[in-house]
């Protein structure tokens, strides 16, 4: 909400950009550009920090789970989505060990007195409907 317009401009180039670099069809709808957004800028967020762009993989999904606090002053969108993002259950690419081990790392977080108040809640309340 800060930006300039020639920063907004910046970032709407960025995201078409990304999102033809990975090959993606452009849909008009809101909510099509809205998650295009959130997933570009966890990939920025993972380029730079020396990890690949892929926000689904394991690694990945494991480094963004114990990154949070970073990951929400990075982002310019509620960190309540990204969680949804990291939602180990929605994953059809990991294995069941997988799965289970990132259900672990984010009870461990949820469980952290050191991690913010508001990301501990919405990783309880992820962690409330895991499937068994």
């Amino acid at each position: 909400n800060n930006l300039t317009e020639k920063d907004k401009l910046i970032k709407q180039i960025k995201l078409i950009e990304y999102l033809n670099s990975i090959k993606d069809i452009l849909y008009p709808a809101g909510d099509y550009f809205i998650l295009s957004n959130q997933d570009y800028q966890l990939s920025e967020y993972l380029l730079k920090n020396g990890k690949g762009s892929d926000t689904i993989s394991y690694e990945n999904l494991k480094f963004l789970s114990n990154n949070l606090e970073d990951v929400s002053n990075f982002i310019d969108y509620d960190i309540k989505d990204v969680i949804e993002h990291i939602d180990p259950s929605i994953k059809t690419t990991l294995s069941q060990d997988q799965i289970s081990s990132l259900y672990d790392e984010l009870k461990k977080i949820s469980l952290d007195d050191n991690v913010n108040t508001e990301i501990k809640d919405e990783i309880k309340k992820l962690l409330q409907y895991r499937p068994e």
